[in-house]
């Protein structure tokens, strides 16, 4: 019966009892969530699922000439794995690399994952000097993401449909402060850092 909580291990609150006592019950209580146990893996389940794909959506990668897809999220559950072997079926001549607080995952076609401790900012030039640059790539040097993103926003965003409950139900505070989304954040507080008034 584990099979239709395959995600729950992933838990940050994992209990292994939980699923003992779920294997002594039968295939109808748990299809049908009827005991406390069907209904916590099946919470846990679903959560580690909604983690893993707000970890996919709220991720902004960056590229290397190298051929390095790299970025980093903040998961609340443990994704990170899976995160980067879906971006590697979705950039397979590419090295994959997502950092987060329990380390880098790395992975490639030619290499399996590994998780290293370093961060992206140490990795990334050592495998810069081992991987060679890849020509197609060679003209990202004069393509500003953060100037592409706010030409977007402005092109798209009309003031008088602002709807604040939208934004917050598509996009919870609980991931404002992750890396990649500064801008839709900046865009849709307006909050400016006392820096910029020098």
């Amino acid at each position: 019966m584990i099979e239709y909580f395959n995600l729950a291990d992933r838990h940050k609150d994992f209990d292994i009892k939980v699923m003992e006592r779920l294997e002594k019950q039968s295939r109808a209580e748990i299809e049908a969530l009827s005991t406390a146990e069907a209904r916590q893996a099946y919470n846990w389940n679903r959560q580690v699922a909604g983690c893993y794909q707000r970890s996919r959506a709220f991720s902004r990668l960056k590229i290397s000439k190298n051929s390095i897809v790299y970025g980093k999220i903040e998961p609340e559950h443990f994704v990170e794995d899976l995160v980067a072997r879906w971006f590697l079926s979705r950039f397979p001549m590419f090295t994959i690399m997502v950092e987060s607080s329990r380390g880098t995952f790395v992975v490639s076609k030619e290499e399996g994952l590994t998780i290293y401790k370093e961060s992206i900012d140490s990795l990334l030039p050592e495998f810069e000097k081992i991987l060679p640059e890849n020509g197609i790539l060679s003209d990202l040097g004069s393509f500003k993401e953060d100037d592409f993103w706010e030409n977007y926003y402005s092109s798209q965003f009309i003031n008088e449909r602002k709807n604040r409950r939208y934004f917050l139900h598509n996009i919870p505070r609980k991931f404002h402060s992750w890396d990649g989304l500064s801008l839709e954040k900046r865009r849709f507080d307006k909050n400016r850092m006392l820096s910029e008034f020098d």
